[in-house]
């Protein structure tokens, strides 16, 4: 017969399967051991048998095979519109790219799928995230403007730096209020306290919300809690040398440095102003954050969480949907009428 190693797992030439079926027929063993010893799979034998006993030896002949359906493959539309979405807009991650496209009716995909895409054509930078040690003892927030973040950071400016005052939102990640000062005072911080107080119509409230800041000489100033005592505003402290306490506002700052700040160089800070108001402003408005399931922080301060995430829901399935019907289009179209699925139809062919 000329055959070498085992038959198990190969397509076989039409006479080579006729051969082995008249062997396995007229040898004195079993089906079950003939087949063993042939190393050949007795459910094989039996097919290939009544095949041939139906159709003749035409019907031992292997039928090509057919493309597998993959009913929710991104169509190959989609697939462009992530990749001239990600080379428009380079300074943007996979998520915030998936967020956008999503939002704006262009594709609708999983964050892995657009990342997958993203990778292969080279158009992603890898991220590495240091994970904190501290987690008990951080503050959370349950609703919005129930605790404030307060904190400040350093910008270049010219040939010195200014300094960057920031109020955050604990569960929306708002920006609040914010400064770009020549100094860091108590009476600065005040000064952008007072401000998002009043523009949210605080004075007017009993319940104010709680101010949380690092163990900075501003933030223990005797007159920066006596601000606070007059307005009836609680005043908490992180704890000694923990500064993940403050991570959510110390990761602002890392998303504006990183977005604004570092690829900048202030003349004065007129420009730094301009330049860290507008992003603040896309921040806020347009620029989907991780941490609150990837809506905006204006989003989640207003209570649009659960319709964001029910018309997320609905364009998802839509999508699928539309790339099932798609997708076995084009596999129709491109597969003959006459060819049927078979199982094992990739394999070698022993001649």
């Amino acid at each position: 017969m000329g055959l070498l190693g085992p038959i198990s797992g190969y397509r076989l030439d039409v006479h080579l399967k006729k051969e082995l079926i008249d062997i396995i027929e007229n040898c004195l063993l079993p089906a079950k051991r003939a087949s063993q010893v042939l190393g050949l799979k007795l459910k094989r034998f039996y097919r290939w048998r009544k095949d041939c006993t139906l159709f003749g030896v035409d019907g031992l002949v292997d039928e090509k095979p057919i493309a597998k359906v993959i009913p929710n493959k991104l169509l190959t539309e989609e697939e462009e519109a992530i990749y001239e979405y990600a080379r428009l807009h380079p300074k943007q991650r996979h998520r915030e790219i998936q967020f956008n496209l999503d939002r704006g009716g262009l594709a609708t995909a999983s964050f892995s799928s657009v990342y997958r895409r993203l990778k292969k054509k080279g158009l992603i930078k890898e991220h590495h995230l240091k994970i904190s040690k501290h987690k008990k003892g951080r503050p959370t927030a349950t609703y919005a403007h129930e605790i404030w973040l307060v904190d400040i950071t350093f910008v270049p400016v010219g040939n010195g730096f200014w300094y960057l005052i920031a109020v955050i939102d604990l569960y929306s990640r708002y920006i609040e209020g914010s400064d770009l000062s020549a100094t860091m005072t108590s009476k600065d911080v005040q000064k952008v306290i007072d401000f998002a107080l009043l523009q949210y119509g605080f004075y007017e409230k009993e319940d104010k919300p709680k101010i949380h800041s690092d163990n900075g000489s501003q933030m223990k100033a005797k007159s920066f809690k006596a601000f606070l005592k007059d307005l009836g505003i609680l005043n908490e402290y992180s704890r000694p040398h923990v500064p993940e306490d403050q991570a959510v506002l110390e990761r602002f700052f890392r998303t504006i440095k990183q977005g604004e700040v570092y690829h900048q160089e202030y003349e004065n800070h007129y420009q730094a102003k301009d330049g860290i108001s507008e992003f603040i402003n896309y921040y806020n408005h347009r620029r989907p954050h991780q941490g609150i399931g990837f809506i905006t922080p204006y989003e989640k301060l207003t209570g649009q969480k659960e319709r964001i995430f029910k018309e997320r829901k609905t364009r998802a399935i839509v999508a699928q949907e539309m790339r099932k019907i798609m997708n076995r289009r084009e596999i129709n179209t491109d597969t003959s009428e006459e060819m049927t699925p078979v199982k094992n139809r990739n394999k070698k062919i022993f001649v």
